[in-house]
């Protein structure tokens, strides 16, 4: 019997397996090499055991990199093991979960790759990361941090979604994105630009105390329940044409620069900026929001000079204006006072 056949007869991945494993754990990078070659034949020649293989290789990625003498070889190694995951994440079944936690990933690319469970808390991703066309089921980043720039264009996540106190030293592109269920960014760190024009947010979407420091686009996005309760907004806030279908939650947040919502929509009564400041000012030209009175623990209420005219609405829609200048009345003279005249 061939060697080939032998390594397909039911037992041979168990022995197959182990000789990998031991390959992997040696203090050369070459026959470090040739056991991420053994695990990647064995996920292609035995699908049921890729959810091993998967395990496998993240056991080895959550290692230190430093435990080696020779990092720079030790890089390539990791580099390697990191493409034969994503080609094993790329059969278009969903059906392989990884768990990455602690992990430092270098120039991670899992674009189109369909992911059960994933697991990144307190990952390191160094250099370029891209999930950008994968689909996640849940998946978890609390606490990772992206050191350049983090690409999740068109990434679907099927069910939740959590990035609790991630932080992006660089910028972020979500454009496209679809969040099937809720999403939590809860106090996470954007340093640089990001992007989440066109995001279709399905469920809950969660920034309360989330930080953007720099530019944050949100433009054309579609939101169920949204908060950026406490939130602050560093640069320009684009809420251009967005549509906000579930309660709308601006609590407390802050705007350092221009808040922009031109075009936008709001289809539920219960929009709330209570407590928000614009150190700029907020544009709500073209917005519309539902026009129906709304009693209860949140009333609407709007940025600071604009109102929604209910008066001038129709078939449940009403245009947001700018709320008309208060001025103070003329004082009027005492009886026997000179009228008041004011000074050339």
């Amino acid at each position: 019997m061939s060697r080939t056949a032998a390594s397909r007869t039911p037992g041979a991945p168990a022995a197959d397996h182990a000789r990998a494993v031991d390959q992997l754990g040696s203090d050369s990078a070459t026959v470090r090499l040739g056991g991420l070659r053994s695990l990647e034949r064995l996920a292609r020649d035995h699908p049921a055991d890729r959810q091993r293989v998967a395990d496998q290789l993240c056991d080895y990625l959550r290692l230190p990199s430093d435990d080696h003498p020779r990092p720079g070889h030790e890089r390539e190694v990791r580099l390697v093991a990191q493409r034969v995951l994503a080609a094993l994440l790329r059969t278009g079944t969903q059906d392989v979960s990884i768990d990455l936690t602690g992990a430092v990933l270098t120039d991670l690319d899992l674009e189109e790759c369909q992911i059960g469970a994933a697991k990144f808390e307190r990952a390191v991703f160094v250099g370029r990361t891209s999930f950008d066309q994968a689909v996640l089921g849940d998946v978890t980043f609390d606490g990772a941090r992206f050191e350049t720039n983090a690409s999740f264009g068109h990434t679907r996540f099927t069910t939740f979604a959590q990035f609790i106190e991630t932080r992006f030293d660089g910028d972020a592109w979500f454009l496209g994105a679809e969040f099937a269920s809720h999403v939590w960014f809860d106090r996470a760190r954007f340093a640089g630009h990001v992007r989440f024009g066109c995001t279709k947010f399905r469920g809950k979407s969660i920034f309360i105390e989330t930080d953007f420091a720099g530019h944050a686009q949100f433009g054309s996005a579609e939101f169920g329940c949204c908060s950026f309760g406490e939130a602050r907004f560093g640069g320009v806030a684009n809420f251009g044409l967005a549509q906000f279908t579930g309660d709308v939650r601006f609590t407390g947040t802050r705007f350092d620069d221009v808040a922009w919502f031109d075009g936008a929509r709001f289809h539920t009564n219960s929009t709330v900026f209570e407590d928000a400041t614009f150190a700029s000012f907020a544009r709500m030209h073209d917005v519309w929001a539902n026009s129906h009175q709304r009693s209860g623990q949140y009333e609407p209420s709007w940025p600071p000079g604009w109102l929604v005219d209910v008066a001038g609405g129709a078939n449940g829609w009403a245009r947001v204006v700018p709320a008309p200048a208060v001025l103070p009345s003329p004082r009027r003279a005492s009886p026997g006072e000179p009228a008041w005249r004011p000074s050339p």
